[in-house]
């Protein structure tokens, strides 16, 4: 499953999937590295997976400060659950997008040290 795959199913599960989908798609990473042999592999995809586990956590926290300012912006709104729910699954999607081109680069089998570096500085 693609990246945009995964978002477009964690869109349409809900807000909560989301988040679990990322986390659970970090073992994803060391699946890839089977071209490349022996510690090097491993070192690169415990360094890849770490700079994913980061990325998401980063994220995540945006997320939830952004998350928090819109609906107390909104309160005054009286906003009903489906409304709650489908803010709260917007910012799920915006995350899940925007962490999806970085993490795509991470798990790529070519993806090398200076790679990891990099998106770690950019989005961690």
């Amino acid at each position: 499953m693609t990246d945009a795959e995964r978002g477009d199913a964690a869109e349409s599960a809900g807000p909560a999937v989301t988040a679990d989908a990322r986390v659970a798609n970090r073992s994803d990473v060391s699946s890839g590295s089977d071209a490349v042999s022996g510690s090097d592999a491993s070192s690169r995809s415990d360094a890849a997976t770490d700079a994913i586990a980061a990325i998401d956590e980063r994220a995540d926290a945006v997320r939830e400060r952004e998350l928090r300012k819109a609906l107390a912006r909104l309160e005054a709104a009286d906003l009903s659950p489906a409304e709650r729910a489908a803010v709260e699954s917007l910012a799920d999607r915006l995350v899940a997008r925007l962490v999806a081109v970085p993490t795509r680069a991470l798990r790529a089998e070519d993806a090398d040290d200076e790679t990891v570096e990099n998106a770690r500085d950019l989005f961690a």
